[in-house]
């Protein structure tokens, strides 16, 4: 066991403090709490992750984030301090594993480490590549994975189901750095669950079963998108197109399979439980998806105009995790995990009711500062944009100043192309009106990182 100072000690403790408003915190509870802590104490490499990322921390907390250009790696003195212990565990770890001193479990907590580290940093290339390192070593040795094995060679099974999570965040951010939509991976909880149950004995399983079935969809969202850029305005004449279709049904199906075994569970016999983030947050995700399937395959972006009661649902469930959740301005949120940013940009990108759209936009800006690759000031620029655009065009062009804008004067499909060397700016491509009808290029202020597809 190494030996730790107080500079260490006091680096530990402020990690534990900091995390304890993790989303994770109400799923797994023991992971950042305890096993990541007690495999710092362990093995040094795990240590110095651990440091870097507690550093990295400080750095937001004072705030050193706030001047420096949007686009670039957070350059700052804590955050050099990190990056020294961050190179002293990338170094030792290569060490460990050549000479088979550290175990497989203690390897993929510095792996989850260091993609925090870099989400931080803002350097989502090199974080994508620390992800899919930790997925090739989970998918390449999955009897590791299972209750069977070795106790020294044992991975907790929490440690899965967070790269899933990851994985989705790779698949629906999209990030033009990554190459996860282009080649993706298959899911590592799969190794670990069992049949789907009949109910969920847990909120943390419900949780394992509804990631296996996002990432999938989310996956197959961007196989029909990829498809349909290939083939165009007549994508919809390809024998393919039906196949996707029927695909989209059963995972339609498989998501209602899912909702009744957890209706079904013993997790809705008290108050409490029916009203905690983690059912909430739930909730919320199995809708989000619901609805991006529902409309994977409207012809117009008017249609979505016939759910404004299920964007209003959405908007409820995001409403009361905030009110759930710390106070605001009581602790500073910098989640691995996601919450609730995509679900209000997918309501904002989606939803035209303005009443809806602008209570989303409100409720953005109360929103964690970060969650994973989602960061919330870069969200609030992305979607401001967007509403700001499809509002001028309704009244400048169409006249309509109330209701949602019309048809031709819609958004249909954004992309981020590329980010300007000064790190203040990115270039946005998107579709006007009728998909296919016209492309127009416009450069947009205060994106932290480069989006890449937005859904």
């Amino acid at each position: 066991m190494p030996t730790i100072d107080l500079v260490e000690q006091r680096s530990l403790h402020f990690f534990y403090r900091v995390t304890q408003h993790d989303v994770s915190r109400s799923f797994e509870p023991h992971f950042w709490g305890r096993l990541a802590w007690q495999a710092s104490r362990a093995y040094l490499t795990v240590q110095y992750a651990l440091e870097a990322v507690s550093a990295m921390y400080e750095a937001y907390l004072r705030m050193e984030h706030v001047t420096h250009q949007s686009q670039g790696v957070l350059d700052t003195p804590t955050s050099r301090s990190a990056l020294v212990a961050y190179s002293k565990a990338v170094k030792l770890i290569s060490k460990d594993m050549s000479a088979g001193t550290i175990p497989l479990e203690a390897v993929l907590i510095c792996c989850l480490l260091f993609v925090w580290l870099e989400f931080l940093r803002n350097d989502f290339a090199t974080g994508m590549k620390h992800l899919r390192s930790g997925l090739s070593i989970l998918l390449e040795a999955p009897g590791i994975l299972t209750r069977r094995s070795l106790p020294l060679t044992a991975v907790d099974g929490s440690i899965p189901h967070i790269f899933t999570r990851l994985q989705i965040q790779a698949t629906l951010h999209g990030c033009p750095s990554s190459d996860f939509n282009s080649a993706p991976m298959p899911c590592p909880s799969e190794a670990i669950l069992s049949p789907r149950p009949h109910g969920f004995l847990t909120l943390a399983e419900a949780r394992y079963f509804l990631d296996s079935k996002l990432l999938y969809i989310f996956q197959f969202i961007r196989e029909k998108e990829a498809f349909e850029a290939s083939r165009g305005i007549g994508a919809t004449g390809y024998p393919e197109w039906s196949y996707l279709v029927a695909r989209r049904d059963t995972h339609v199906a498989e998501l209602m399979r899912w909702r009744v075994a957890f209706r079904s569970s013993s997790l809705f016999r008290t108050s409490n439980t029916v009203n905690s983030v983690g059912v909430l947050l739930l909730r919320l995700n199995f809708k989000v998806a619901l609805m991006a399937l529902t409309g994977l395959f409207f012809y117009s972006e008017m249609q979505y105009d016939e759910y404004n009661a299920e964007f209003q649902q959405l908007l409820t469930l995001v409403e009361r995790i905030l009110q759930s959740g710390p106070s605001k301005g009581n602790c500073l949120v910098l989640s691995l995990d996601t919450g609730i940013i995509p679900s209000l940009f997918f309501i904002i990108l989606k939803c035209r009711e303005r009443t809806i759209r602008r209570k989303a936009m409100e409720a953005l800006k109360s929103a964690p500062e970060r969650e994973g690759m989602w960061h919330r000031d870069s969200i609030i620029a992305a979607t401001s944009w967007k509403v700001s655009v499809e509002e001028d065009l309704a009244a400048r062009v169409f006249g309509v100043y109330q209701g949602p804008p019309p048809r031709d004067a819609r958004i249909y499909r954004e992309r981020v192309r590329d980010a300007n060397s000064d790190g203040k700016s990115a270039l946005v491509r998107f579709d006007g009106g009728p998909t296919g009808s016209s492309v127009t290029e416009w450069e947009l202020n205060g994106l932290l990182s480069r989006l890449g597809d937005m859904m």
